[in-house]
């Protein structure tokens, strides 16, 4: 009698955790669920900006379209949307805790479903192992009672957790589609992290996990911020597959979670009506046009990727004297990029010392030769450094492209997409660091199609006209990449110094 009262007490708290998943969340996990800002917090802020500012913020507050309650928690309410299975989006802004939620989903489900499968997947394998279970192994730990995972004969490894034959959670590599299949329960959780950068098949794949489980129980959620408004994750969330799913939007004026000083520095960094602001502050979808280069999400998916470092770094810098614009150093260490120095106001001279001091680390230092470029040149050839001059207004060794800097640009588009293909090959794409500069020069820049045919970026003038600043970051990478692919190939980067100004396009030819 007394092991049916226990049973029947079990099943009690198993219906209600299961009809309401936030009290799961309060009675076993230690967590201060992150809430919605106040409208009182948001409004006070935006009276102490400028009144030309945050024009977006302002108008959603005015007509009433921002969530904002601190009495509310987000977390609990995307929680509770799991009670009912079906098809669930989640739109967030960046720094909202989209992955630790993502961890939540799948403690929850494991606990409450006994004989679960829960298939988990990202944009790349580093976001599913590095971040993603991390998170899911680190809330395993901060537990009131115990769950599920914790009884995992193996514990939780790095991408799997095995509580009984027919019951678990696994990760799985988002570039074939055939590891998505011959996943059958009565209960299935299929959880997608940055599914933004998830492609087309892997959506395709999962729908067949639907078709092959008749009569199961089935959830399906994506989270992610948005990117360039094409792809699943667009079409699940705003296009033709919207009225299937239930999608919850946050921007970083919602969530307390994002200080509000963030959003002021992104704004006034990246402008209002940047893609990259509009994505990541915002938590919408760009406007994307044709014209664009290297579109949003191509940039974004290249970040963090695990890529082959081996080899002698190469050094590219963009050199600026006095003003605004940035002199800025960018290593390329094989396929991985970062820029360990960058500053602004100082003289060619302490450009040219910082060159000297680094000459032992790298096997080619590329400069930019235009402008005040040319005279860091010459100072660094007096001290016979191994150089490259590098003028981007110079004829392109491809005649499809008008210049040199239209075609370094291509290049390292056509490298992002390859990566992007091939999102675990390590030997594929470039991996680029979290920068949200960079990432907003990426996109910014735009191009057009000159009347014999040839592609032609767009010039700096014509940026700053349409309130842009000097791309000095992407340009660095732009250039950085031309070097560092010249040197793959086996070119010889090493010439006098008159030859070193007119050598490398010739030799960049022979590389395509």
């Amino acid at each position: 009698m007394k092991r049916k009262k226990e049973l029947s007490k079990e099943a009690r708290f198993l219906r209600m955790y299961r009809q309401k998943p936030s009290i799961w969340l309060q009675q076993k996990i230690r967590i201060e669920p992150a809430r919605y800002r106040s409208q009182e917090e948001l409004q006070a802020w935006l009276d102490r900006q400028p009144a030309d500012s945050h024009s977006w913020a302002r108008e959603q507050l005015g007509q009433g379209r921002l969530k904002l309650d601190s009495t509310r928690s987000y977390q609990t309410q995307a929680l509770d949307m799991m009670a009912v299975p079906g098809w669930y989006a989640f739109q967030w802004c960046n720094g909202a805790a989209k992955t630790a939620t993502a961890a939540l989903f799948v403690h929850w489900f494991l606990d409450c479903f006994p004989g679960g499968k829960v298939l988990t997947t990202a944009g790349t394998w580093s976001q599913l192992k590095e971040q993603l279970w991390r998170e899911i192994a680190s809330w395993a730990t901060r537990t009131k009672m115990p769950i599920a995972a914790n009884s995992a004969p193996q514990g939780i490894g790095k991408t799997q957790i095995d509580i009984a034959p027919d019951w678990a959670a696994f990760g799985r590599a988002a570039d074939q589609g055939a590891t998505f299949e011959g996943v059958h329960a009565q209960h299935v959780l299929v959880l997608m992290d940055e599914a933004k950068a998830i492609k087309p098949e892997i959506f395709e794949s999962v729908r067949r996990i639907l078709r092959g489980n008749p009569g199961a129980h089935f959830w399906w959620v994506c989270l992610s911020s948005p990117g360039s408004p094409s792809g699943p994750f667009f079409d699940i969330t705003n296009g033709e597959q919207a009225h299937r799913w239930t999608t919850l939007r946050m921007s970083a004026y919602e969530a307390s979670r994002v200080d509000l000083s963030v959003v002021k520095q992104d704004a006034e960094d990246l402008g209002e009506s940047s893609p990259l602001f509009i994505s990541m502050d915002l938590g919408e979808f760009p406007e994307e046009g044709d014209d664009v280069i290297i579109p949003l999400s191509l940039a974004q998916s290249a970040v963090g990727r695990i890529v082959n470092t081996s080899g002698r770094p190469v050094l590219a810098v963009d050199v600026a004297r006095l003003g605004g614009d940035e002199t800025v150093f960018g290593r390329f260490r094989n396929r991985a990029f970062d820029m360990p120095l960058i500053y602004q106001g100082k003289r060619t001279t302490e450009t040219a010392g910082h060159l000297v001091r680094m000459r032992h680390e790298y096997g080619t230092m590329a400069i930019d030769d235009g402008g005040v470029g040319g005279g860091v040149v010459d100072m660094a050839l007096e001290e016979n450094l191994n150089v490259l001059a590098i003028n981007a207004g110079s004829k392109s060794p491809d005649p499809h492209y008008f210049d040199l800097g239209t075609n370094m640009a291509f290049a390292v588009r056509r490298e992002l997409e390859l990566g992007q293909e091939s999102q675990d090959d390590p030997d594929v794409g470039i991996s680029l660091p979290e920068d949200k500069r960079l990432l907003h020069q990426l996109a910014a820049r735009k191009y057009e199609v000159r009347r014999n045919g040839q592609l032609k970026a767009e010039s700096k003038a014509d940026m700053r006209k349409r309130g842009e600043k000097s791309p000095d970051r992407s340009d660095t990478l732009n250039m950085g990449w031309w070097v560092r692919a010249g040197e793959v190939v086996g070119s010889s980067l090493s010439a006098n110094s008159e030859d070193q100004r007119t050598t490398f396009g010739g030799l960049r030819e022979q590389a395509l």
